[in-house]
């Protein structure tokens, strides 16, 4: 298949039969040259009826014979399984996703320039009343990045809502770029320039920074004690983050209790950075019972935990963040 693919893509031949092995059944393909050089073959399946094809074309690939590489569409993919020692392949999404995230980065640059010259209400609101809330972001994006390690300094590719379509990356493909500044400069001109849009991303942008400094404050540890703390415990339990349940020995009010919990999630780690508190409803079996008769009905605190084990291993103790 191999082989066959190979020179299938590089012939003059634009029809022929594969076995598809996703649908398990034969598909035709037909090849399309895009341009005058030949360099750029269009591929699209169709299915058959007694070896011809039926007439409904499905985009399946792009073949760029100048770098020797395929972009295929997932649903086509077993169709080129086999072929990545003799041509490079990639994902046609992938494509777009480059596209829209080298797009996405220079108009963040322009908007980088704006937010040094432009005034937004945004650092009075900081200022004046609101910091509790740029203190939770940055106190959430923090907990979260233990679990995963999050970009939260570009703008996101949704925002760049550009239909892209094939001719779109065949033009990126000729001239990377000089195709990216003009899309970067036709979005700009059509979507931010003097509009409520350049406005919103200059106090996203200024959010950011705050949200940026904040966090790095915590991190130098100029700043929040006690989340200082929080974000400690998350980061020790992130490394066992597979875990399900893990061992907890507390105490408060000169009361001592051992218990297993539910393992703090990432969806949940955002909360506990903020709050320093599990729910109580994570307790496993009738331990539940027991915290409730010793404490009433108060959720698990962090400031009143002093082990956690998973097995025999030591995840957190508070001997080692007091050092």
């Amino acid at each position: 298949m191999t082989e066959e693919l190979m020179s299938f893509l590089t012939n003059d031949q634009n029809f022929m039969i594969v076995y598809n092995e996703r649908w398990g059944e034969k598909e035709g393909i037909i090849k399309i040259k895009n341009d005058p050089v030949n360099r750029f073959v269009c591929l699209y399946t169709t299915r058959l009826k007694k070896n011809f094809p039926t007439g409904e074309l499905h985009f399946a690939g792009l073949y760029d014979s100048e770098c020797n590489r395929l972009y295929y569409n997932l649903f086509a993919e077993s169709i080129f399984e086999g072929t990545g020692n003799k041509i490079h392949i990639q994902r046609y999404s992938k494509l777009r996703d480059e596209i829209l995230e080298k797009v996405g980065n220079r108009v963040h640059e322009y908007i980088q320039i704006k937010a040094n010259t432009v005034n937004t209400t945004i650092e009075l609101n900081y200022q004046m009343n609101n910091r509790d809330e740029f203190k939770r972001q940055a106190l959430e994006e923090l907990a979260e990045n233990y679990y995963e390690d999050c970009k939260t300094n570009q703008i996101k590719k949704s925002w760049i809502d550009i239909d892209l379509d094939l001719s779109d990356c065949i033009d990126y493909l000729r001239n990377k770029e000089l195709y990216i500044k003009l899309l970067s400069d036709k979005y700009l001109q059509l979507k931010v320039y003097g509009r409520t849009n350049e406005v919103r991303l200059i106090e996203q942008e200024k959010h950011r920074r705050i949200v940026d400094r904040l966090k790095k404050k915590i991190l130098g540890m100029k700043l929040y004690g006690r989340e200082q703390e929080y974000l400690f415990f998350i980061q020790k339990l992130a490394k066992y983050k597979d875990a399900k349940t893990i061992s907890v020995e507390y105490q408060k009010y000169d009361q001592s209790l051992s218990f297993k919990i539910k393992n703090v999630s990432k969806l949940e780690c955002g909360y506990l950075a903020v709050r320093g508190k599990i729910s109580d409803f994570d307790i496993i079996g009738r331990s539940r019972e027991t915290f409730k008769t010793l404490y009433g009905h108060e959720d698990v605190e962090i400031d009143h935990i002093n082990k956690v084990t998973y097995g025999r291993k030591v995840i957190y103790s508070k001997q080692q963040s007091e050092n």
